[in-house]
């Protein structure tokens, strides 16, 4: 009973620090990687910004390290790590999506619809993470660097580092950001409506001056589904994107960027 006891400890001990460990490397790269490209551009990070979402991030690999290491049964395990990770992430995502201006319903719809696809996606790493936590316990008289004890958590901290680099705009995304920025700050300096920049002063925009003069955080968008519902431009499906303003006060700004270095076509909103 007691080496039962000391073995499940254990069990969960390893579970807590590998997804512990897992969430700290994909949150610092998932939320640095673009401001180190970027000093001084506000990047928008919700829900809580870089630092907020890192602690939110190891709560959350915490609560699936447990989950998924709680039960001696590895069936049992995976069962319940796949749950309570489909349960955060679901919950993840609806908060996300709550602060940008789609409609409530199609929130609710889009989270409900990833939901199954999101389980298949976790079943495998659920199932790596439990089955690397188990055979670290395994040959004791192994040392902890022994490779067929660790290989598979050298591939879990791996493939987190990738993910997390995936995060990282294309040099593309960087100049539309880095041009929004600039009109931006241009904007909150003129003192009247006519010295805006021209796409700030588009019928789409409801005064500028009122609204956008607070601070603010960008993010890019690829939006292929045109969710902004600006007039796209023919001839470049394949370079226009989304800079989206989140402003302090819950107002919106999207500016479609035709290309890099194009003209951009703006629209604002409310946030609900």
């Amino acid at each position: 009973m007691g080496n039962d006891a000391e073995r499940n400890r254990r069990r969960r001990i390893g579970g807590l620090v590998l997804g512990a460990a897992l969430a700290i490397i994909f949150g610092l790269l998932s939320g640095l990687i673009n401001p180190l490209h970027l000093p001084g551009v506000p990047f928008y990070q919700p829900p809580f910004g870089v630092w907020g979402n890192l602690v939110l991030w190891l709560a959350m690999g915490l609560l699936v390290g447990l989950a998924s290491t709680w039960s001696e049964s590895g069936g049992k395990g995976l069962a319940l790590g796949c749950l309570t990770g489909v349960l955060v992430v679901s919950l993840y995502q609806l908060w996300v999506m709550l602060q940008t201006p789609y409609l409530i319903s199609t929130k609710i719809v889009a989270i409900i619809a990833i939901a199954l696809p999101l389980a298949g996606a976790l079943l495998p790493l659920i199932l790596l993470f439990r089955s690397a936590i188990d055979r670290l316990y395994e040959d004791r008289d192994r040392p902890f660097w022994w490779p067929a004890k660790i290989w598979k958590i050298v591939v879990m901290l791996a493939a987190a580092v990738v993910i997390g680099l995936a995060f990282q705009y294309s040099p593309a995304a960087l100049r539309m950001v880095q041009r929004m920025d600039d009109m931006l700050k241009t904007a909150q300096q003129a003192t009247s409506a006519e010295a805006l920049p021209a796409p700030l002063r588009g019928a789409r925009v409801v005064d500028f001056m009122q609204h956008g003069m607070g601070a603010y955080e960008l993010s890019w968008d690829r939006d292929e589904y045109n969710r902004y519902a600006i007039p796209r431009l023919s001839g470049h499906e394949s370079t226009q994107a989304v800079v989206v303003v989140n402003f302090k006060n819950g107002w919106v700004l999207a500016c479609l960027f035709p290309d890099p270095e194009g003209t951009p076509e703006c629209r604002s909103f409310q946030n609900e």
